[in-house]
């Protein structure tokens, strides 16, 4: 059996960590993995952070060989006489409707002529394409999983939810290590850290929108979620300069369930060291400010004073990690203080380019 996760470009290697045990294939925006069930996709689908859809394949076939995808497959374990479909594709230089007229006549051949339901289908096809393969799959979510059901009062530079989930994984943060984001904004890097390390699902509360309780061989399941009652003890602070970002933060994480698990406060980043004991965090998770032309001098002092605070308030093996599009203006902040970049990872929201960057004490 496989399956595949799609990703954000350039996660792939930390989807993939996600996915541990399941024999995990990073390609192009997407990770192919081997479950052993059906079940096992379902609770990938609950479960993972860093995807954004979750797919059994049905067959894949050499990108030229479109005709070989839709044969050979038994439709029935899927269909029925009442079975509503769509089907869309993802990466594909063919329209849908040439797609569609494939995928129809080899449901008709087997007898099946479904009507087509683009808005709430019980069963969705997908056909995604990557540089040589192709691949027939069926959707076992019916939404975005990036589209978290706290991300209620959002500002307009808020990170992609599982970005904020794909930075804590890069860290390599762990459930025992004292966390801290100095530009949380809205609490999504928070947030995400916080349901990663307790073991969460980001989708507690919209469970029963998962496309898979409709498809046929797993109708009727009474498939319970993890209750959000976690044990785990974290220590995971986040903090602002406005106030407006504090609220909205702490009213994304009482949706989130998770109100209690964080310390959500106002404070500048030059007020941090009067805040904060010395040598007192081990990581640093944030997403500064962007960097722009009209406020270039402001931001690159915002970005001096993120390294000159960490140097004060970070553990002796503390490290940094930060998300970006300014990659040059942060590691030119931070070469008068006593850091170094470890590593680094290029990830994309969307078009856009960013940069995940990992820092680490240089006398480490």
């Amino acid at each position: 059996m496989e399956a595949l996760s799609i990703v954000p470009r350039g996660t792939e290697t930390l989807n993939a960590l996600e996915l541990n045990g399941f024999s995990p294939e990073p390609k192009d925006g997407f990770v192919l993995f081997s479950p052993e069930s059906y079940d096992d996709i379902c609770d990938i689908a609950y479960s993972a952070h860093v995807s954004e859809r979750i797919m059994l394949v049905l067959s894949r076939s050499p990108k030229g060989s479109l005709a070989a995808l839709f044969s050979g497959i038994d439709f029935s374990e899927w269909l029925d006489s009442s079975t509503t479909i769509a089907l869309r594709s993802i990466n594909s230089s063919l329209e849908d409707k040439e797609l569609a007229v494939l995928l129809f006549k080899s449901l008709n051949f087997q007898g099946f002529d479904p009507e087509v339901d683009l808005r709430n289908p019980d069963l969705s096809f997908v056909v995604l394409f990557d540089d040589k393969d192709c691949y027939l799959c069926i959707d076992f979510c019916g939404f975005d999983l990036n589209k978290r059901p706290y991300r209620i009062f959002m500002h307009r530079e808020s990170l992609r939810s599982t970005l904020g989930a794909a930075l804590c994984l890069f860290s390599g943060a762990g459930p025992k290590d004292i966390i801290l984001d100095p530009f949380m904004g809205s609490g999504t890097i928070v947030i995400e850290s916080c349901l990663l390390l307790s073991g969460l699902s980001s989708h507690f509360y919209s469970w029963d929108k998962f496309a898979f309780l409709k498809l046929k061989p797993l109708k009727g399941i009474k498939k319970l979620p993890a209750s959000l009652d976690s044990k785990a003890a974290l220590d995971i602070t986040g903090s602002d300069l406005e106030l407006r970002h504090v609220l909205s933060a702490r009213k994304n994480a009482k949706i989130a369930g998770i109100d209690k698990k964080l310390k959500l406060t106002k404070c500048d980043i030059d007020w941090l060291d009067t805040k904060l004991n010395k040598n007192s965090v081990d990581l640093i998770l944030t997403n500064p400010p962007v960097f722009s032309q009209r406020t270039s001098e402001k931001t690159r002092k915002i970005y001096k004073q993120l390294f000159y605070q960490a140097e004060f308030i970070l553990k002796e093996n503390g490290k940094i990690a930060i998300i970006t599009s300014s990659r040059q203006e942060i590691i030119a902040a931070a070469l008068p203080y006593k850091f170094r970049l470890e590593k680094e990872l290029i990830v994309y929201s969307g078009k856009q380019k960013l940069y995940m960057l990992l820092f680490c004490s240089a006398l480490a």
